[in-house]
């Protein structure tokens, strides 16, 4: 039975505007209804552990600070060398750097991609167009400062399409 052509003028919600969907729905309790938080794709956990391991095999092999090593570095505005030097150990480790070419792997990029995607091909595509474009970005052939340049555009990629990644 429909009360009123306008969601704001019911009685039972004083001026507000009643809720889009709820738990009581037109006053029958549907017990369907639950919210749920956004779950994290497996293949997501999976690159987070891969960069984890990673980060802690770099720590070791490169003789880094205890504060170093805790520091997050995705989001590292002004690295010092030693921590462009963990980023490319890092990124060679966890294959997404070549380091034969001091860019970033477009196969492992769409690959991640597919895996998170369930292989959507606009997600793979815009996943290898946004490395492409990254490499492209890349104006050394230092190891280092090369991973730092992919680590400041893969960062700001990462924030655009709402991937929480760390290392």
């Amino acid at each position: 039975m429909l009360k009123s052509l306008y969601a704001n003028s019911v009685t039972n919600y004083k001026g507000q505007r009643k809720p889009l969907a709820s738990p009581m729905a037109n006053g029958i309790h549907d017990s369907s209804y639950t919210r749920s938080k956004r779950q994290v794709p497996e293949a997501i956990k999976e690159l987070q552990d891969i960069l984890t391991r990673s980060k802690q095999e770099c720590v070791k092999k490169l003789r880094v600070s205890s504060a170093m090593a805790n520091k997050a570095l995705m989001f590292e505005e002004n690295p010092t060398e030693k921590e462009k030097c963990l980023m490319a150990c890092i990124l060679e480790k966890s294959e997404l750097m070549d380091k034969n070419t001091n860019r970033l792997s477009v196969p492992a990029i769409t690959s991640f991609a597919g895996k998170i995607s369930d292989n959507n091909a606009l997600v793979i595509s815009v996943a290898e167009a946004a490395a492409v474009n990254c490499n492209n970005m890349i104006k050394t052939d230092r190891p280092c400062e090369a991973a730092s340049q992919i680590n400041k555009c893969i960062s700001g990629a990462m924030k655009a399409h709402k991937l929480k990644l760390v290392y």
